[in-house]
This record gives structure tokens, C-alpha cells and sequence, in this order.
């Protein structure tokens, strides 16, 4: 079974930045995160967000 969830040191790996911007991304509004025995990040729900980040992007709506 795929992980449903990922933590902070998942999170950075699987983004490729470190500990501790992955941990301030999690506090930006509109993030999708639990906290569950500490900060955790649903791996659907975040496929989504960067999703829709690269929507919001190419229109040129937000940088």
C-alpha cells in the first residue's frame, strides 16, 4: 500500500527543498495538512494543490 499521508522530512523529499521550508509551506493558507502526531500532508490532497499552483501560474494570475 502507497502511503495516504506524508511528514515533514516525506514532504521535503518528495518537493525537493529542505526540512524547513517544507515546514513553513504547511502554515501557507489553502495548504492541505493534519496534524496527527505532528504535521502531516495528505498525498492526494497535495498532488492537487501543486496542481493547481501550475493552473494559477500559467494564467499568470499569481506568481
Amino acid at each position: 500500500m502507497d502511503k495516504l499521508v506524508l511528514n515533514i522530512e516525506e514532504l521535503a523529499a518528495a518537493l525537493g527543498i529542505g526540512e524547513r521550508a517544507a515546514r513553513e509551506l504547511t502554515h501557507r493558507d489553502g495548504f492541505p495538512r493534519l496534524r496527527m502526531n505532528g504535521i502531516k500532508v495528505p498525498v492526494r490532497e497535495l498532488q492537487d494543490w501543486l496542481s493547481r499552483q501550475c493552473e494559477i501560474t500559467d494564467t499568470g494570475e499569481a506568481d
